[in-house]
């Protein structure tokens, strides 16, 4: 009887032996699991298809070198760009009641959601982002930074509310998320239409912009895109101080 059970204790003794054995070799045969992306490595996955064109210092001078001109010329010529937008950045005063916030304003089009999404992983959170009718009418909007917002209007819907930018009444139609904690150097506070900064609301002229963004769709196409738009810009712009970087540098 003392013998049975010790035989029995034996093989469940053996059987466990196995049983680790085996998932050492598992372990050896797959690895350890792999850590997850850094918040770096994220940040390089959604933006190095991003090609930038700007002006030496585009928040500091008064007159750029570059409007919406350069970013026909270079999406028409350059066949493996898929989405190309204008920006143009200024810190101004905004106004409501009895508020008043310095902030950035970026002055773009309805496209830069997509770069927003991509490159900072912004999403609207309140009614809509920019539109392609509010180009070329009166109607002045303003999109807002969910920063932003809760600054002006707390808990308040800021929908539909106005806002004082600069002098200009204009109609805040939405607000979008701060973005990825890695994406400070390309969000804002508040979004506009690009003519809004000449005082204009306007498309049958060419707005400037401080920078031009290009998505290229392929990898493998960035550094002969990025090439190819030096030497359009250099036609262009003979002589003029341009940067032209993809994220795959880190010259920002």
């Amino acid at each position: 009887m003392n013998r049975s059970r010790h035989r029995t204790c034996n093989r469940t003794a053996i059987s466990m032996v196995r049983l680790l054995t085996a998932g050492g070799v598992l372990v050896l045969c797959c690895g350890c699991p792999p850590a997850p992306p850094s918040q770096e490595e994220q940040r390089r996955a959604v933006t190095s298809r991003w090609i930038t064109v700007e002006c030496g210092n585009p928040e500091r001078e008064a007159v750029s070198c570059l409007d919406e001109d350069d970013l026909d010329a270079i999406s028409q010529q350059v066949p493996t760009i898929s989405t190309a937008l204008a920006e143009r950045v200024r810190t101004e005063m905004l106004s409501r009641e009895n508020t008043d916030v310095k902030i950035m304003v970026s002055g773009t089009g309805p496209d830069y959601l997509r770069f927003l999404k991509e490159a900072a992983r912004v999403e609207v959170q309140l009614g809509r982002f920019l539109e392609s009718a509010d180009f070329g009418r009166d109607e002045r909007v303003i999109v807002l930074s969910d920063r932003l917002a809760d600054k002006l209007f707390s808990d308040a819907d800021p929908v539909g509310q106005t806002v004082d930018l600069d002098g200009q009444m204009l109609t805040i139609v939405g607000v979008v998320t701060d973005g990825a904690p890695w994406s400070k150097a390309l969000t804002r506070d508040a979004y506009v239409p690009l003519g809004l900064f000449d005082g204009r609301n306007d498309s049958s002229t060419p707005s400037p912009c401080d920078r031009l963004r290009f998505r290229v769709e392929r990898l493998d196409q960035v550094q002969n895109t990025r090439e190819i738009i030096q030497q359009i810009m250099d036609q262009r712009h003979p002589g003029q101080s341009l940067r032209i970087r993809s994220f795959l540098s880190e010259d920002r």
